[in-house]
Formats: structure tokens, sequence, C-alpha cells
């Protein structure tokens, strides 16, 4: 049996700039990313805009991050379509150090990565809550942080968004709303 070479994220981020491969590094190890359709591209911004416009007309604190690098920790350099952060960013950044409070990974043809192996990994790094969103099933896979639940819906559903589910008006998504 072959073991695992490890590397850290100071490695990682060497290594990326001279890949033509888009990587990411989970517990020491790297995985290749899958090449975006339109299909993923389009929900992912359309998703990021309906949150983008919600912090800012909620006066909330906070940034969304679409396709920005995510350092958690020394052995875990993630690219999630959507990050969401709930305290500002600074602009020039172009990889956020720590744990993002909301990702959103929008799937592409290695679902099972997205509904397996993050999901794990994101309930153990302390994300407060982590989306699934299939396009091509037009469902949407919800794990809350805080109640430790799953929960799946569809395109049609509302969504409530637990992280800001305390506001005085609270972020619901309908996916099909925005696509």
């Amino acid at each position: 049996m072959e073991d695992k070479i490890k590397i850290s994220a100071d490695e990682f981020f060497a290594l990326i700039n001279t890949s033509k491969q888009r990587q990411e590094l989970i517990e020491g190890t790297l995985k290749n990313l899958d090449t975006c359709t339109v299909q993923h591209q389009q929900t992912v911004i359309a998703l990021s805009d309906c949150i983008r416009r919600y912090i800012q007309h909620s006066e909330q604190a906070g940034d969304v991050l679409p396709f920005v690098w995510s350092k958690i920790n020394a052995y875990n350099v993630l690219f999630p379509d959507i990050q969401v952060i709930c305290k500002t960013v600074a602009p020039d950044i172009t990889c956020y150090e720590g744990v993002p409070d909301w990702i959103i990974e929008v799937v592409s043809s290695d679902a099972s990565r997205d509904y397996f192996e993050k999901l794990e990994l994101y309930k153990n790094l302390g994300i407060r809550e982590y989306w699934i969103v299939n396009p091509v099933r037009t469902s949407t896979t919800v794990f809350s942080n805080k109640s430790n639940n799953l929960g799946l819906y569809s395109f049609e559903q509302i969504i409530p968004v637990d992280i800001y589910g305390n506001m005085q008006n609270p972020l619901e998504i309908c996916i099909a709303e925005l696509l």
C-alpha cells in the first residue's frame, strides 16, 4: 500500500502557481477540481448576487467571495464556489484565511466529493452552514452545524439561511427564482 504524501498550505501555493490544473488541498492531499460548466458558473453568479444584495440591504457586515481561495489551516486550502464571511474582508486579498461561515458548492461531475468528503470536512472544520447545489437534480442539500442537521430542498422551495435566521429580516432563497 502506497503512503500518501502530505504537503503544507505554503507548499500548495507554490505548486498551484506553476500548475494548469485547478486543485485544492484537503487534509494535506492534493485534489484536482473539475472544469466548471456554463450552468455551474451561472448558478454561482446568481446565488452570489442574491446573497450580496441581502448583505448590502440588511446592512450586515460581511462579504460574499465566489471563486476565492480559503486557507482554513495549514493542511486545508479550499476553492469553494461561494464562501460567505460574516465580517468585512479586505478587498485586495487573493486568499481568505480562516473558517468561512457559509460555503456553497455547486455540483460538477464529481458529486461524491461534495456530498461525502467535503461535507465531513466542513462539519469537522466548524463551517456554520454548507449547501450543495445540484443543477442537474434541481435540488439543494443543506447542512447546518448549529442543529447538526441535513435538509433536502427542491429548487422551487424556499430555503432558510441558518446563519441569518436570527436577523429581523432573515435571508430565504428560492433558487428557481434566481435562474
